[in-house]
């Protein structure tokens, strides 16, 4: 007979409700799956984000210690510390005057360090760069001459 068989409809019974529940179960680990991996994308793109705010922070740093510098030159200042809040970072620079083996020509070079954190827990993202400033110092006879003003190149000095 090929109609409706009841006997057979008995041994079957359930069958439908387990592959529906293991169904929903792959589909919900699948969908953990998904939410677990963008929550870490989203945590990576935000600590990219903060960590070039921290950047900018120190470079910003930096160019507010030139600046200082260039304001302050005639004082002959041996070294100089600042801390201050910009952009919701702790923002602090180190001025310090070098020793140079060599005659400056009027000009005076600094050592500058700018650490910037967002709290006091976070590691700082510490910058170091050397500038040189015009002065009113006078070379004597015979000395090698440095002859650029500004900024060297910068550095950065935290370990990964």
């Amino acid at each position: 007979m090929l109609g409706f068989d009841v006997r057979n409809r008995d041994k079957q019974q359930g069958f439908i409700l387990v592959t529906g529940l293991l169904f929903l179960f792959m589909m919900a680990l699948m969908v953990l799956s998904l939410l677990n991996t963008v929550h870490l994308e989203l945590r990576m793109s935000q600590n990219l984000a903060i960590a070039s705010q921290q950047f900018q922070v120190a470079e910003a740093g930096l160019k507010i210690a030139e600046n200082r510098l260039t304001l302050l030159v005639q004082r002959k200042i041996l070294d100089l510390h600042q801390q201050l809040n910009y952009a919701d970072f702790q923002l602090s620079y180190d001025i310090e005057r070098l020793a140079m083996p060599f005659c400056c020509h009027e000009k005076i070079a600094y050592r500058i360090l700018a650490k910037a954190r967002q709290t006091a827990a976070d590691a700082a993202l510490i910058l170091e760069t050397t500038y040189a400033v015009a002065g009113n110092e006078d070379c004597q006879g015979g000395e090698a001459q440095l002859i650029r003003t500004g900024r060297g190149a910068w550095r950065e000095l935290n370990k990964y």
